[in-house]
């Protein structure tokens, strides 16, 4: 019966957890001025397959869902990698997940002398602005390769800077308003939570 669920719970100390919503901290203003005045313009410029968009997600692999019963002091895993998700704007091409871990040689890659997915390292296992640099380089040979001209839309952080843009030949940045990407970011839009759906069933 609930009444012997909800003793059970309360004898062991088990409450419900519910992650935090970004929604509720956006500029709604700022999102509906960029999306009519500077997205409009890059769609007249652009078509849609040299439209992308990246963000980076943290992926706890070793987490409980953010909505479970559990020991109401038991804390969360921090066991984490970062994954940088790009792809364009009619999904036609889905760049390679860029995955940065803690820790260069990570044992399970002894003996492999091929990664399935690029792999980066630093301490914190958080993107950077060298590694994203060295990305949008890697992504820039790719287009001028495939004679291609893109708009990559990415958010205002300290991993990506915004100098020596102008040295990219085939790739134009450019950022998204602040505190208004969970509104606007595309990979927000359903990409990034299938990503991790997807993983966390395998």
């Amino acid at each position: 019966t609930s009444g012997w669920l909800s003793r059970w719970k309360e004898h062991h100390w088990i409450g419900f957890k519910k992650a935090h919503r970004e929604k509720d901290d956006a500029d709604t203003l700022a999102a509906k001025t960029w999306t009519a005045n500077i997205f409009s313009d890059i769609l007249k410029e652009f078509h849609p397959r040299d439209i992308y968009n990246a963000d980076e997600t943290g992926i706890y692999f070793r987490a409980l869902p953010d909505g479970t019963l559990a020991e109401r002091a038991e804390k969360k895993a921090r066991d984490r990698i970062t994954a940088l998700v790009a792809n364009n704007m009619d999904g036609s091409d889905k760049q390679p997940l860029l995955i940065i871990g803690k820790s260069l040689n990570l044992r399970c890659f002894r003996g492999i002398a091929h990664k399935p997915l690029p792999y980066k390292a630093n301490k914190n296992a958080w993107m950077t602005g060298e590694l994203f640099r060295v990305w949008l380089k890697e992504l820039n040979c790719e287009m001028r390769v495939q004679r291609r001209n893109v708009v990559m839309i990415v958010d205002i952080c300290s991993a990506h800077p915004q100098d020596n843009t102008d040295k990219l030949s085939n790739v134009r940045l450019m950022f998204l308003p602040l505190n208004a990407t969970s509104f606007i970011q595309p990979c927000d839009m359903g990409i990034i939570r299938n990503l991790k759906a997807f993983n966390r069933r395998k």
